[in-house]
């Protein structure tokens, strides 16, 4: 049995040992809290994709095919449409104003002031501008740019593989994941996919993977998501009113995710019911 790391966004020019590292010695803490022992017996692995990413996005910036700047409020930003209307779907209670939401519904996403509204809602979250705003950016370049989806593929489906293993997706990992063990349908030999602080449950998102219809991946025997309420990326569950597939994944909210703005991966490894999830699943 194997363990398969799929990280998130922001990692560009980090060491993949180091982040893998990092990964684990969270996983171990969770493991002590729950009174399990280390997973040191098991082969790891974690595709470092964010190098990739990072010179993908920075080419379809430079192009002009995404025109989303990250100078701050100030800069008044423009915002591809596929991004606004992320960003707006995850920024709903800081959007709550009647002023802000006329502002961004009826003047248009690329216009000054919808930009501003958005800038200055996403300010107001732990992520802050500048963090929300790569998000958005890099989930929208892999959805939505057939060259990006391609190449981030390529690293991390190889590390999937046919062989027995246990999945775990951190944030666009978890999208990046699913999307490859959709596709490689009975071929993928997965005991549990555990989804951590996932942004699977938005609308936007689910309709840039649909169709075909939303499914457990045939290849996957159990699916775990765990999240935060506090993380405003995965604010929706993937539950019956967001993925209403049998069998029906297993969702926990119970993590309290100590890290500044609820998302990082350590606070996630080291709650003690999400790294037994990792645990009993490698047991098997």
């Amino acid at each position: 049995m194997r363990l398969v790391l799929v990280h998130g966004i922001a990692q560009q020019g980090k060491d993949a040992s180091e982040l893998k590292r990092v990964w684990l010695e969270a996983l171990d803490v969770g493991l002590a809290k729950a009174g399990l022992a280390s997973i040191n017996q098991y082969e790891v692995i974690l595709p470092f994709y964010g190098d990739k990413l990072a010179e993908l996005t920075a080419l379809l910036e430079a192009s002009g095919s995404i025109q989303l700047q990250t100078k701050g409020v100030e800069a008044a930003p423009q915002f591809d449409r596929t991004e606004a209307e992320m960003l707006q779907e995850i920024l709903a209670t800081q959007l709550a104003s009647a002023e802000n939401r006329q502002t961004v519904t009826t003047k248009g996403f690329q216009n000054t002031a919808a930009a501003l509204a958005l800038a200055r809602a996403a300010d107001r979250t732990p992520f802050g501008a500048h963090v929300l705003a790569r998000f958005v950016k890099d989930v929208s370049a892999y959805l939505t740019h057939a060259r990006v989806t391609q190449k981030i593929d390529e690293i991390v489906q190889p590390a999937i593989g046919t062989e027995h293993c246990v999945v775990v997706g951190h944030s666009l990992g978890s999208v990046v994941a699913f999307r490859i063990l959709r596709e490689m349908g009975r071929a993928a030999n997965v005991e549990r996919f555990i989804t951590l602080g996932s942004p699977l449950g938005l609308n936007t998102i689910r309709n840039l993977i649909t169709p075909p219809p939303l499914e457990t991946p045939t290849g996957v025997r159990s699916w775990i998501n765990a999240f935060d309420p506090a993380d405003v990326v995965s604010l929706h569950p993937l539950d019956k009113s967001t993925w209403n597939v049998n069998p029906a994944i297993v969702n926990f909210s119970g993590v309290n995710n100590h890290t500044s703005n609820h998302h990082g991966i350590s606070g996630y490894l080291d709650d003690g019911q999400v790294a037994a999830a990792v645990h009993e699943a490698l047991s098997r």
